[in-house]
């Protein structure tokens, strides 16, 4: 456990709450509708609470000026455990954030620590969360055939955890780092070839399969973060990276602080992570999110 301060004098910032999600709500949490054009606005969430992938969607959709980044907390273990601090105020649910002048920042940056194995696929056949076919065959069928032409050392990668990638833009006529949103796979049913992802995918979506390991997270954050200049950076850094994916608890902290060339950097580790996608925020899972801030 550790408390991390850090402070910043960023220009106009507007203080945010956001009210648990109800029971039995199916309703998109709701924001101020006078937000700034082009704001960035910065989301700590209580992840037993409040449907912060809901938010960030809505945001998207109404208002695609506004760039969402921040996390869900982690460690709290159950419900009620989370604190959420706001001005003079103390919350044990729901979230509260800070809108920001866009002109203060640079990026948002996420680096999904992720690589492509196999080529593009359509969906071919789905339901709900449920892939029945890529390409046209049995979705199990096609991750059998990459398995059987992998080589040992990318099978090894196979073990920290297969994910599916989804193109954001299908327009583009190839896609690379970058262009896909993550999603894991959670099972799979060999008798009826289904595969089962932690997403909704219509028919029609290009997919690729991804590998997640410690090198191509490494490579992935260096890219991230080539060529940026900034004077200080929230970072927010998924729970299942550190230790358990670099043998190390300060990998993405340590980086970005190195290529920033700042200690000015401070975050968190999240159950969960925002940021920003081929120009849209999503909810992330075993991605870094940062925001870079430059001194005028």
């Amino acid at each position: 456990p550790g408390l991390a301060l850090w402070a910043s004098w960023a220009g106009p910032a507007r203080p945010l709450r956001f009210d648990a999600d109800a029971p039995g709500g199916d309703q998109a949490p709701t924001y101020p509708q006078d937000l700034a054009d082009d704001a960035t606005v910065v989301v700590l969430a209580d992840p037993f609470s409040f449907p912060a992938g809901d938010l960030v969607e809505e945001l998207a959709e109404s208002r695609p000026d506004v760039t969402v980044v921040g996390g869900l907390a982690s460690g709290a273990g159950a419900p009620g455990g989370t604190t959420l601090l706001l001005d003079d105020d103390r919350y044990r649910d729901g979230a509260v954030g800070v809108a920001l002048p866009r002109q203060q920042v640079v990026g948002p940056l996420v680096s999904q620590g992720c690589r492509p194995v196999g080529e593009p696929m359509v969906v071919t056949a789905a339901e709900g969360r449920y892939v029945l076919e890529l390409a046209g065959r049995p979705a199990i069928s096609r991750l059998e055939e990459l398995v059987e032409g992998m080589g040992d050392s990318e099978r090894h990668l196979l073990r920290g955890g297969l994910q599916l990638g989804i193109v954001i833009d299908e327009s583009k006529p190839s896609f690379g780092r970058g262009d896909f949103l993550i999603r894991g796979i959670l099972g799979g049913d060999r008798e009826h070839g289904v595969l089962a992802i932690a997403d909704r995918l219509p028919v029609g979506t290009t997919v690729q399969f991804h590998v997640r390991d410690a090198g191509s997270a490494d490579e992935d954050l260096h890219a991230a973060l080539a060529g940026v200049e900034g004077d200080a950076a929230l970072l927010f850094t998924c729970n299942g990276r550190g230790r358990g994916l670099f043998g190390s608890d300060d990998h993405d902290a340590r980086v970005t602080t190195e290529l920033l060339g700042t200690d000015a950097v401070a975050g968190m580790s999240c159950a969960g992570e925002i940021g920003p996608v081929a120009g849209r925020s999503f909810l992330h899972g075993f991605t870094a999110s940062m925001l870079v801030f430059v001194d005028p």
